[in-house]
């Protein structure tokens, strides 16, 4: 089992006419996920240490990726960034 606290993103790609997106985060961890809450009109969104529990089945392969996405409503979701290699390859003591 992995907790996982989210707190923030800097920088992420405008995607709106207003020049802002809608973000949200995806989690995960092998076959385990977990979706954000949405943050509205932002690139810098703040989820203010939003918990998540993932699985992990293996401490030598899973690796944690994280996601933002955009909430497009009816424009769709699109990628606004990815961080593909979070992981710590060590157990917390």
């Amino acid at each position: 089992m992995l907790r996982v606290s989210l707190l923030r993103g800097a920088g992420l790609r405008a995607a709106d006419i207003n020049g802002r997106s809608d973000p949200y985060a995806l989690l995960s961890v092998g076959d385990s996920a977990g979706r954000s809450a949405v943050v509205n009109a932002t690139l810098n969104p703040d989820w203010g240490g939003q918990p998540f529990t993932l699985y992990v089945r293996s401490l030598e392969s899973d690796v944690l990726k994280v996601r933002a996405r955009r909430d497009g409503g009816r424009g769709g979701t699109g990628a606004l960034r990815s961080f593909p290699s979070l992981a710590s390859t060590q157990p917390p003591d």
